[in-house]
């Protein structure tokens, strides 16, 4: 099955793939392959995992290492008009409305989903879940606007007791 270019329009891990009504996943048809090949994905999947706790930089983005690096990186990040905007914010939960949007970005490429530094950080410090990872960065972001600039060393006190 191929276009006009040789190309095939279905990929070749088709093969693998077992249906199930209208969904599909990879999967043998052999059971004794299909749960090696399960068992493969998923260490490969803890390997990537445990790198990524240890570096620096994924996939390019620099990952801050705790809360104060955060709000610098934000402060590079983030145009002089978004920070403008945020300021102007009546109070910290004002930052509600970036949830979906530069806190979306966060989680997904400082690694809060896929494991990084950052996301042991939050972690080792209390807080378990990407969303609220995110949203303890853009709450005390508006405060570091505001001159704030110890907020990260006080939620590490806060968070130890």
């Amino acid at each position: 099955m191929g276009n006009k270019q040789g190309q095939h329009f279905l990929p070749p891990e088709i093969d693998k793939w077992h249906f199930r009504s209208f969904l599909c996943n990879f999967r043998n048809k052999s059971d004794s392959v299909a749960e090696l090949e399960t068992l493969r994905v998923k260490r490969e999947r803890q390997i990537e995992r445990e790198r990524r706790l240890t570096v620096d930089s994924i996939n390019g983005i620099y990952i801050p290492k705790n809360l104060e690096e955060c709000f610098i990186q934000l402060d590079k990040i983030l145009k002089k008009i978004d920070k403008k905007e945020m300021v102007e914010l009546k109070n910290s939960f004002g930052m509600y409305k970036y949830h979906l949007g530069i806190g979306m970005w966060i989680r997904n490429n400082w690694g809060l989903w896929g494991g990084s530094r950052l996301e042991q950080y939050f972690k080792s410090n209390g807080v378990q879940h990407p969303d609220d990872m995110s949203g303890i960065i853009l709450t005390h972001y508006y405060d570091w606007l505001h001159g704030v600039r110890e907020y990260g060393k006080i939620f590490e006190a806060i968070k130890k007791k």
